[in-house]
């Protein structure tokens, strides 16, 4: 595989843990925030669309950024910002 096509599989991955570690988060944390069972049956419903979403958020962002980062301009000197 090219360098690019590494950097996507590698981004991906980092995506799916990410969407992983916030279901379960995501699980806990609703779990225990609802009181009744009603909430508790929405948190079963609602924690893996909000984890698929933070997965595809953070997929997104650090594909946008990526160009950006590796080809950017990194010879200024923060003299303008000061």
């Amino acid at each position: 595989m090219k360098n690019d096509q590494r950097v996507v599989v590698s981004l991906l991955i980092v995506g799916v843990i990410v969407g992983v570690a916030s279901y379960f988060l995501l699980s806990f944390l609703m779990a225990g925030f609802f009181a009744g069972d009603p909430g508790v049956q929405a948190e079963k419903i609602l924690a893996p669309y909000m984890a698929t979403g933070i997965a595809v958020t953070v997929f997104t962002i650090s594909m946008l950024f990526y160009p950006v980062y590796k080809k950017g301009d990194k010879t200024h000197k923060w003299e303008d910002y000061r």
